[in-house]
């Protein structure tokens, strides 16, 4: 049985249900800051629950401790007092590192998988022409305004992949950088389809995709509300794309299954603005 000591204490932990992880989720979600790890934000979550009354055995803090454990947290140490929570005796799980490991289907039915995502929300980068950025998730509302954009700017039969990384394109020839906002929104929707490193010409207005990563695509298919069976679609057409890209590495011919509009690695036109409507109508 999985326990954590806190406060000297060991508590054995009880299993929490999908909908439990689910409402935790959407509280240490909105509490995801830039400069604090996700081991840290849980921490608070923990204490702030048991600062409102809510017992170690509680639903809320039993999903809670089950956070921290499966990040890896061995010892918890609180002070209501001084308002402080320490965690110790921590090692890496495949969950801290935002891994796909941790979010195969079992984790994903169970809840647990929510961890991992979050982990991996928090974390995660993406190569911008050899540049790492750090793609930490944007407000809703410039969220909402690209994927808008994105809509608009989709070609006949192409992939939203595509699409978003030509927009992604589209903003680096305008001369926008990874302290703009709006550039960061666009590389979060990026990385949210796979995307993990980019290469744009901007001067040949051409750009390609160089490698995906599974469980990006995963986490963020699973906090938008994509079930287990659904996740399991996207991490394998992931993996599909990224067998393509090895395949053109070695010169051999794309296998007939899998996604069918443009090759990973190919170059791509760069639209001039992402969010003038091209002359070529969009697929509905």
């Amino acid at each position: 049985m999985a326990s954590i000591v806190i406060n000297g204490e060991t508590v054995h932990l009880r299993e929490s249900s999908l909908k439990d992880f689910q409402r935790f989720t959407e509280i240490a979600f909105s509490r995801l800051r830039p400069d604090a790890s996700i081991r840290q934000t849980v921490g608070t979550v923990l204490i702030d629950a048991l600062k409102q009354g809510q017992k170690i055995g509680d639903t809320v803090a039993q999903t809670v401790l089950w956070a921290l454990h499966d990040l890896g947290v061995g010892k918890i140490d609180y002070d209501f007092d001084a308002n402080t929570v320490s965690l110790s005796e921590v090692t890496d799980t495949e969950a801290a590192r935002g891994g796909e490991g941790a979010m195969a289907l079992a984790a994903c039915e169970t809840g647990r998988a929510y961890v991992a995502a979050l982990a991996n929300v928090q974390q995660r980068t993406i190569l911008v022409n050899n540049q790492p950025i750090r793609v930490f998730p944007q407000p809703k509302e410039m969220l909402a305004k690209l994927s808008q954009s994105i809509q608009a700017n989709r070609l006949v039969n192409e992939d939203y992949v595509f699409t978003a990384c030509r927009g992604v394109g589209a903003m680096l020839q305008q001369g926008k950088s990874p302290q703009d906002p709006e550039f960061l929104a666009a590389l979060e929707i990026t990385a949210g389809f796979g995307v993990a490193d980019i290469v744009v010409d901007v001067q040949s207005q051409k750009l390609g995709i160089r490698k995906f990563r599974e469980a990006n695509a995963m986490a963020a298919s699973l906090l938008q509300g994509a079930n287990a069976k659904q996740v399991q679609q996207v991490r394998e057409r992931i993996h599909q794309w990224q067998e393509r890209i090895a395949q053109a590495a070695t010169g051999q011919k794309p296998a007939a299954s899998g996604p069918q509009s443009q090759k990973p690695g190919q170059r791509l036109l760069v639209p001039p603005v992402i969010g003038n409507r091209r002359a070529v109508r969009r697929r509905s």
